[in-house]
């Protein structure tokens, strides 16, 4: 293998584990480290978390977060994950499983500058808490906001 292709694959293998200790310290520490706007998170392992509540809450400077390949399937808590981040337009997360989540509380209030909902491809439960989970962003008023229906449904 040469180096370079040893170098590729470490970079593409070295997924930092996480748990809910220390989840928010490491997501602070990544998002330093790439500059603050355009965030790629997708070496954090998170399969082991269960609680998500205001992750990303006030992050201001983010305008492009990529959590695309986070396993979410054991987080139980979501609320105000995004809340606040007036900046943020655009989250690659398609796909998430939110399956046991049973609190989603305000996750994207206050994303003024979002563009799209990356919640409409999500796996969720049907009886999950989704309270002022749009308000102050542009899909609040909106007849065609995606709803709990439009998301995969599990029972």
């Amino acid at each position: 293998m040469s180096i370079k292709k040893f170098k590729e694959f470490v970079n593409e293998s070295a997924n930092i584990v996480v748990y809910n200790e220390n989840l928010l310290q490491v997501v602070y520490d990544e998002i330093k480290k790439q500059g603050g706007k355009y965030i790629n998170l997708n070496n954090i392992d998170v399969s082991n978390v269960t609680e998500m509540n205001n992750l990303f809450a006030e992050s201001s400077e983010i305008i492009t977060l990529d959590i695309s390949s986070w396993d979410t399937s054991n987080v139980e808590s979501a609320a105000y994950m995004f809340s606040d981040c007036s900046k943020l337009e655009e989250i690659n997360a398609n796909w998430l499983d939110f399956s046991n989540c049973t609190d989603m509380e305000g996750i994207f209030a206050g994303c003024k500058s979002l563009k799209t909902l990356p919640s409409e491809t999500w796996k969720m439960n049907s009886n999950v808490n989704k309270e002022d989970w749009l308000l102050e962003t542009p899909f609040e008023n909106n007849d065609a906001e995606p709803t709990i229906e439009d998301s995969y449904i599990i029972n």
